[in-house]
């Protein structure tokens, strides 16, 4: 029975390792124009749509206010 159980852990430790490092559709905020913006699936509200990223992920750049 403790090999099991040590794979089991050995198993969950390797995917909190691995959820550490986003990559894919996974990424969180990409940046996009220049490193100007950021990649989301809905800008924020202080935020303005400047273009695509991905399908289904807009750029999305801060509100210049005049």
């Amino acid at each position: 029975m403790a090999p099991c159980r040590k794979m089991f852990y050995f198993v969950i430790a390797l995917f909190f390792v691995l959820a550490q490092f986003p990559s894919g559709e996974f990424a969180v905020c990409e940046t996009c124009r220049l490193g100007r913006g950021k990649c989301r699936k809905i800008c924020l509200e202080s935020e303005k749509i400047y273009g695509n990223c991905r399908l289904n992920f807009f750029c999305c750049r801060p509100k210049i206010l005049r």
